[in-house]
């Protein structure tokens, strides 16, 4: 998701200074989706892999629920934050959110390890 960020800040100031050239936006377009749809099937095949088989379906189906309502709930805030911040600011928020979410992923990770190793 960062580098989704990071394409949608480059989209922004292209589209603000008028540079903005067809085949670039092609180009920025692709590489957000692929961004976009790693990250959605990444946690589909997690979820998918951390449950009993005969869960896996229903596993899978809360997850992509779960993934749309917070998309549908993350509209407002977004908008808002656009309005004040303009749209630049605002998708580097949102990669910061996402680069900030990874640190107690690492920590959880980390002390399983420890955990793991002592006994």
């Amino acid at each position: 998701m960062g580098l989704a960020s990071v394409v949608l800040v480059t989209v922004s100031f292209l589209v603000n200074t008028g540079v903005v050239r067809m085949w670039a936006l092609l180009s920025m377009a692709f590489i957000l989706g692929v961004t976009v749809f790693g990250t959605v099937s990444l946690c589909g095949v997690l979820a998918v892999e951390l449950v009993p088989p005969s869960l896996s379906g229903t596993c899978h189906a809360l997850t992509a629920l779960a993934a749309n309502v917070g998309a549908f709930l993350a509209c407002s805030p977004m908008t808002w934050l656009s309005s004040q911040i303009g749209w630049p600011g605002t998708f580097m928020c949102s990669g910061m959110l996402g680069l900030l979410s990874v640190i107690p992923l690492c920590a959880i990770s980390s002390m399983r390890r420890l955990h793991a190793s002592s006994e």
